[in-house]
């Protein structure tokens, strides 16, 4: 993933520089995960996707926590969110809100 992350970096980078003014070095415009550059962007996106999945976990154990506290949470109509979403993992699931229960 964290290869992934970097290339799709490193090609959103090389594609807008122009529009800034920017010229990036030509041995840099096509990504090399062997590289020292490709390694360095590699580890970078490591390190930036494990601080924001710490903050994906705190969210994920919020909703998880508010949804087992029985929150009331309005949907349109007013309607209380769980008669609406009875099956919490369905509907986490659903909404990208993965849990381990």
């Amino acid at each position: 993933m964290s290869e992934e992350l970097a290339r799709l970096f490193h090609d959103t980078y090389e594609r807008l520089a122009p529009e800034y003014g920017y010229n990036t070095r030509e041995d840099t415009k096509q990504f090399d995960p062997e590289s020292a550059n490709g390694k360095l962007m590699i580890a970078v996106c490591s390190e930036v996707m494990a601080k924001q999945q710490v903050k994906i976990n705190r969210l994920r154990s919020l909703v998880s926590a508010a949804w087992d506290a029985g929150c009331a949470y309005t949907v349109g109509s007013h309607e209380n969110f769980q008669q609406t979403h009875p099956d919490k993992q369905e509907w986490m699931s659903k909404n990208a809100w993965e849990t381990d229960q």
